[in-house]
């Protein structure tokens, strides 16, 4: 159970990060819109983003913690749980 807290304290510190590219309007090409995109931009400390990286991509860091909270729980009840008396 704590290597689970410890793995979550780490991808805390070190998330994914992703790049936003904002759409634009030209009107040069007669007002051709291009959607915003977003792509992965990597791993980086949390005060000390990846260059490029604009934002911390939450929906990936919302299923690694799932990921985890899921394996350590499995490893909890297959190990067993000793009952404190």
């Amino acid at each position: 159970m704590l290597a689970g807290v410890a793995v979550a304290v780490l991808m805390l510190l070190f998330p994914p990060w992703q790049r936003v590219n904002p759409g634009y309007s030209s009107i040069i090409k007669g007002g051709s819109y291009s959607r915003p995109s977003s792509g992965p931009a990597g791993y980086g400390f949390l005060f000390y983003p990846p260059s490029g990286a604009q934002t911390v991509d939450l929906s990936r860091l919302a299923v690694q913690f799932g990921l985890v909270g899921a394996v350590t729980f499995g490893l909890y009840v297959l190990l067993g749980h000793k009952k404190e008396d």
